[in-house]
């Protein structure tokens, strides 16, 4: 298995894509979506009980927020692998953590997935991370996906999908590395003041390795294409799949459990 590891900007914590926000002009939108879509999926759902979800690769608990914030009956147990992104989770959520609306856990997703029992959740719902694993890997989250949702139950992945026409997604993919040059004109005293302590030659060290990390995702055996992925989601019994959004090479794919794969 494969999670595009990036070693380099993994000692930051996942503060790192506060950097991401800041250059990239659709982030704030495309990440409330998946807050928006999961309140209007259970708006009229569940009205005494709480709304389970799982989210795959939480990192500094961004998304996570959103999901807790989308809907007081959620219940989020936020699941990702390294252990300087979960600190910033505990840091900042004391009062979720507390009261049990979430539970954090260090684990491989697949490793944990695969012991959890069937229909335990009412929604799964991950941004920025399926793209990272190589393909098996993928669809074994995706299959797992299936068996832990429960009837009618909701799947929301904002993320990166590539286009079928090689030379659209090219463009994609050009407009995603010309906007890391962005980097060189962020302000670093604002940086530190918002606790992001870093140098200019940390920055430029952080711009290439998200350049080297964009091109990674582009490898045979890691490239997430959309129409691969609605298969995938097909394949394991999901229906109502939607891309309700795009922006470039990003897109929300949403899908809802209809029926145990056959």
């Amino acid at each position: 298995m494969s999670t595009n590891s990036m070693t380099s900007r993994d000692r930051y914590g996942g503060r790192e894509y506060i950097l991401l926000k800041k250059i990239t002009p659709h982030y704030k939108f495309y990440q409330n979506l998946v807050g928006l879509t999961l309140a209007s999926h259970f708006a009229n759902a569940k009205p005494n009980g709480s709304i389970k979800v799982l989210e795959i690769g939480c990192g500094d608990g961004y998304t996570s927020r959103i999901l807790l914030d989308s809907d007081p009956r959620v219940s989020l147990t936020a699941v990702d692998i390294s252990r300087e992104r979960l600190s910033l989770v505990m840091e900042n959520f004391g009062a979720e953590l507390s009261s049990g609306r979430l539970r954090i856990v260090l684990s491989d997703a697949l490793t944990l997935m695969e012991l959890m029992a069937d229909r335990t959740y009412d929604a799964f719902a991950s941004a920025a991370t399926l793209h990272n694993f190589d393909k098996r890997y993928r669809a074994n989250v995706i299959s797992q996906t299936a068996r832990l949702l429960k009837p009618g139950g909701l799947f929301i992945n904002a993320d990166k999908f590539a286009v079928d026409d090689p030379l659209e997604h090219a463009q994609h993919l050009q407009w995603s590395l010309d906007m890391l040059n962005q980097f060189d004109r962020l302000n670093i005293s604002e940086l530190k003041a918002s606790g992001f302590p870093i140098t200019r030659a940390d920055l430029l060290q952080l711009k290439q390795t998200w350049h080297d990390h964009f091109l990674e995702d582009e490898k045979p055996d890691i490239i997430q294409h959309e129409r691969a992925a609605i298969a995938s989601l097909i394949q394991s019994g999901f229906v109502d799949i939607r891309v309700i959004f795009r922006a470039q090479v990003d897109a929300v794919l949403t899908a809802v459990r209809a029926k145990c794969p056959e």
